[in-house]
């Protein structure tokens, strides 16, 4: 499995379009899309996969299982339509929040 912490910005963007399998908690598969890279700062970026508009993924670390690896993220679900359900996980520093 891939360490999250050791991949850059650019080792996301290499894999847009890839197809990521996650287990859901009744022992099915839902497969996930890897839509988006997205710059939120100096060291900091969003990576976006859109699923299936059902099941939706509750807040969590998954194990995403590719064509030829594995990556653990924590995954969190930020927008749906009728057909699909966005999910992020977000690295860098957390400074780019103004609460």
């Amino acid at each position: 499995m891939i360490d999250p912490t050791n991949a850059d910005r650019g080792y996301y963007e290499e894999r847009i379009g890839t197809t990521f399998t996650t287990a859901v908690g009744d022992g099915s598969t839902v497969d996930l899309v890897l839509a988006a890279v997205e710059g939120l700062g100096q060291d900091s970026f969003v990576v976006r996969l859109t699923g299936p508009s059902q099941p939706v993924l509750g807040q969590g670390m998954r194990d995403l299982i590719g064509p030829t690896e594995s990556i653990g993220l924590f995954l969190a679900p930020v927008a749906a339509t009728g057909s699909a359900v966005t999910y992020e996980a977000v690295f860098g520093d957390d400074d780019t929040d103004e609460e």
